[in-house]
């Protein structure tokens, strides 16, 4: 028989595997055993690791309660051993769950104090997190200028990550950072748009659409290519931007975005620049509009918590949808490879389609391109 601690270990690894299966029951039944082998032989870092695991399995049930109060041992068993990591832990998850159970205030005091922690150990990639998190819940409480400003920080720290650090990030992280960024950049738009700035909203929705193309774009260069291409590629695009290769091109531009469950539209025209500012709750659509297409973005767009408030072991499947917001653009004069008409989307479909992203607008367009319906690029 191996030693006391030794048992715990093992119990504690079976609670975690089962944990990554999504099997909770068995999951609580290994961190439970963990705990009571903890209690019986005095293994004080075992008990302090139970507590925040048997939280977490809790919480994964949905048992928020249980959660807390598992979690609240976690802390204060940290707090005791001096564990900055179980205590940063601790934190993090009672802030989530606070979330969960529509305490704002409480929620934002963890993650605060959360916050603190990471930026006292260095966990640049927790801080990350914490801040959109932090984020979510001053939006929810109401306070929208102080959660734009965490989540455009949370933003660039997921940016200064992806970058500083691509050539040592396996693809699979790269991957996942790249989704937090993401679903950050969805959250960050609808502040924006709330707090009645659509210039702004449209760069976050710009600057996030086209970091995929960028990391593609680096991957291929040299290791001794030009420095100053790599800033250009990074650098994200600004309004004045935008509008100059909008008069450049002589075209308008409908830019739109979709965005933890709503769709925004921007109208951009030569000569006065942003004219028209349109966002539509996708839940509200025509049901026809969403089963245009078993590939119907709008289908499978998650609200703008998911995967930031669950357990950890459920997020996984969670992230990707909440992930999941692709920019479209739409300019006169031009045809795209890949049209709608690949995508299964019956006419009454692409009919609708065009009332929801098109026809509000067409007052705002000149005369001529009126008449020139511009075409949809994807």
């Amino acid at each position: 028989a191996g030693s006391p601690s030794t048992e715990a270990d093992a119990a504690s690894g079976l609670g975690r595997v089962y944990q990554q299966m999504s099997d909770f029951g068995r999951s609580l039944e290994f961190h439970l055993l963990d705990l009571r082998l903890a209690e019986l032989n005095s293994l004080p870092e075992a008990r302090c690791r139970a507590y925040g695991n048997i939280g977490l399995a809790y919480e994964a049930q949905g048992d928020y309660r249980l959660a807390l109060d598992y979690q609240e041992r976690h802390l204060r068993s940290a707090g005791e051993l001096a564990k900055e990591q179980a205590k940063l832990s601790a934190l993090t998850a009672l802030g989530r769950i606070h979330h969960c159970l529509a305490g704002y205030g409480e929620a934002i005091r963890y993650l605060r104090d959360g916050l603190q922690a990471a930026e006292k150990t260095g966990y640049r990639e927790e801080e990350a997190r914490l801040r959109h998190r932090l984020g979510l819940s001053l939006w929810a409480s109401g306070r929208l200028s102080d959660s734009r400003q965490q989540l455009q920080s949370a933003f660039d720290l997921f940016d200064e990550l992806r970058r500083g650090e691509r050539q040592r990030l396996a693809s699979e992280q790269r991957a996942a950072l790249l989704s937090a960024q993401t679903a950050c950049s969805q959250a960050l738009q609808r502040v924006l748009a709330a707090l009645g700035r659509p210039q702004e909203a449209l760069v976050a929705a710009e600057t996030c659409q086209a970091r995929p193309f960028v990391d593609l774009l680096l991957d291929r260069q040299a290791k001794e290519a030009d420095a100053e291409l790599s800033d250009i590629l990074q650098g994200p695009m600004t309004y004045d931007e935008m509008l100059r290769l909008v008069r450049d091109c002589d075209s308008s531009l409908v830019y739109f975005s979709l965005a933890a469950g709503y769709l925004y539209t921007w109208l951009l025209t030569p000569a006065d620049g942003l004219v028209a500012f349109r966002q539509t709750d996708v839940n509200q659509l025509d049901p026809d509009f969403e089963r245009g297409g078993e590939d119907s973005e709008a289908h499978s767009v998650a609200s703008v918590s998911a995967g930031f408030f669950a357990a950890p072991a459920a997020a996984a499947k969670a992230a990707a949808a909440a992930a999941a917001a692709d920019s479209l653009s739409l300019a006169s004069g031009r045809s795209g490879g890949s049209g709608a008409s690949g995508s299964g989307i019956g006419r009454r479909a692409l009919g609708h389609l065009y009332s929801v992203l098109i026809a509000e607008l067409e007052p705002h367009l000149p005369q001529q391109q009126q008449q020139q319906r511009p075409s949809l690029i994807i």
